[in-house]
């Protein structure tokens, strides 16, 4: 989760945030797990609309 939360960005497209950070995890599980934590602990939002990922 640090991981996503260490990359610069207000707000990113899922897939180029995937893109960046797809070497510190195991796998796309992995990922979308560490997105589902951030999002309840409210770190980021997410606008399913536009597909984007931001960073509270």
């Amino acid at each position: 989760m640090i991981t996503i939360l260490e990359i610069d960005f207000v707000e990113i497209n899922l897939i180029s945030l995937y893109k960046q950070a797809k070497s510190n995890f195991t796998g796309l599980d992995e990922f979308i797990y560490a997105l589902d934590v951030l999002y309840i602990l409210g770190k980021i939002d997410i606008n399913e609309d536009l597909g984007k990922i931001i960073k509270c």
